[in-house]
């Protein structure tokens, strides 16, 4: 499973031995937790614990750190304008993946933004070549101060892609799914490609059905009566003055409005409380990739604008977490 990623165990080791840690908290992302034997096999010298929450980024590394001396965070980068614990040691995983250049194809477009999630940066360098090599330019731009790298894309923030949009024909998207491809598309109006790393392929990104399935989320969040707001006690998802700030817009619509904290938004934890819909001020995706796991409506930021007239009905945006 890990022989697939590139991780500086030696570096690890040093940096666990450099806190004098003993007692380590090793967090997971769902893809990486079948690899706990090699980790233990290599970390055999330290008494290790293995989180069972779920990780799925950078923004929820967990915040009880009592009894343990490290946490090694799995997977992701660390966000630098987040006051992390001096215990919390980031291991970035970058993917194993080659790019066959026969078969590596964007006609059409000379100048081309790259982007792509922490596991395949190492291949934008790789990618610009090869649209050096066929007379085109491949551009990666620094984002805003949530982003560690150039060219980074996180499902929150497309800032590396926005910064740039009047300077490119398209972009191009590495990454596993289409969320962030569809999201950069969005936020950009440029003709956005997604990379499969698994399959070298290259596909085309359509929002049309994306934005068609929000419109309609938008049109039932308008004859929404009881609203309630999700707030994540999350490091890097907790907007609670935002929560605040809508809370008093929404109410001010002639509606009613009450703010909910939670740590893990799931299902279960929402199912019995009287709202119409939700208002999701934590993940992004919570809202958009993951809508079909529940049974009711939840909206982003932006839709709520929409469905409240706070924003004109023709002006849709994605979320992002930009400031907390």
């Amino acid at each position: 499973m890990l022989e697939n990623y590139l991780i500086d165990w030696e570096s690890i080791v040093d940096e666990l031995k450099r806190k004098n840690a003993k007692k380590v908290l090793i967090e997971l992302p769902e893809g990486v937790k079948s690899g706990i034997f090699e980790i233990e096999e290599r970390l055999k010298d330290f008494d290790l614990t293995f989180s069972g929450e779920n990780v799925y980024g950078a923004c929820d590394t967990i915040n009880d750190m009592e009894g343990f001396d490290a946490v090694l965070h799995f997977g992701h980068s660390r966000i630098p304008n987040l006051n992390y614990s001096d215990k919390v040691i980031f291991v970035e995983m970058r993917r194993r993946v080659h790019i066959d250049e026969s078969k590596f194809e964007i006609p059409g477009f000379p100048r081309i933004g790259l982007l792509a999630t922490i596991q395949y940066l190492d291949l934008l360098p790789k990618i610009s070549d090869i649209l050096k090599r066929q007379g085109k330019s491949g551009i990666i731009s620094r984002g805003d101060e949530r982003l560690t790298y150039p060219g980074q894309v996180l499902g929150c923030d497309f800032s590396a892609a926005t910064m740039i949009k009047d300077k490119v024909d398209c972009f191009l998207v590495i990454a596993d799914g289409e969320f962030h491809a569809t999201g950069i598309a969005i936020s950009t109006g440029k003709e956005t490609f997604a990379l499969d790393p698994n399959t070298g392929i290259i596909r085309k990104i359509d929002t049309e059905t994306f934005i068609r399935k929000r419109y309609a989320m938008v049109e039932k969040a308008m004859n929404a009566k009881n609203i309630g707001i999700i707030v994540s006690k999350k490091i890097g998802q907790k907007r609670f003055n935002l929560a605040k700030f809508l809370k008093e817009k929404i109410e001010g619509s002639g509606r009613k409005a009450s703010i909910i904290m939670m740590d893990e938004i799931t299902p279960q934890k929402l199912a019995n409380f009287p709202f119409d819909i939700y208002v999701n001020t934590a993940c992004p995706r919570i809202s958009l990739d993951d809508a079909e796991l529940y049974d009711f409506k939840i909206v982003t930021p932006q839709e709520i604008y929409l469905a409240i007239g706070e924003k004109p009905l023709d002006k849709y945006t994605v979320d992002m977490i930009n400031e907390l």
